[in-house]
């Protein structure tokens, strides 16, 4: 299976060979974009008696731009605020979050959209005028853009107070 390589993202490989119970992990951190659209990471592991083992694990990256992922959590919230996770595949130079009610109105900008490829942005569920929100579903926009390419992804979040 392919893992999705993020660049200044550690990962981690763990490893066990039964044979001589031997176990570990690896931390591999890719320092800067990579060039093709799959990485081979080798570790070969030796035990007591000069006998190896070899692990291979293929990361694949990704050369388009989109916005992967889109979660609200928890939702509905029944609390305070919302939390929407939104993942790039590459960092992006822009990113805004728009909500919008189920006729289309504009609700409110949430602040702290970042333009890294993993992110968490606190919604505290009030319009653009600092009034808490109503009861009820809305709709919000992730617009990001990179390099001129511009993406967009859509997602429905509800609020249960």
């Amino acid at each position: 299976a392919a893992i999705l390589l993020k660049v200044n993202e550690v990962v981690t490989i763990h490893f066990y060979r039964a044979i001589d119970d031997t176990h570990g992990e690896v931390f591999y951190i890719p320092v800067s974009e990579h060039t093709g659209d799959q990485i081979t990471l080798t570790l070969t592991v030796p035990d007591k008696c000069s006998n190896s083992g070899e692990y291979s694990q293929i990361f694949q990256i990704r050369e388009g731009f989109t916005i992967r992922e889109n979660i609200p959590y928890p939702n509905p919230t029944r609390t305070d605020e919302i939390t929407i996770r939104y993942v790039l595949t590459r960092d992006a130079d822009s990113v805004t979050i728009k909500v919008f009610d189920l006729n289309g109105d504009y609700v409110t900008e949430i602040d702290g959209a970042t333009a890294s490829t993993y992110n968490d942005v606190l919604w505290d569920l009030t319009d653009y005028a600092g009034a808490d929100v109503p009861n009820g579903s809305y709709i919000y926009r992730i617009d990001a853009a990179r390099q001129g390419q511009a993406v967009s992804r859509t997602g429905k979040l509800s609020v249960l107070r």
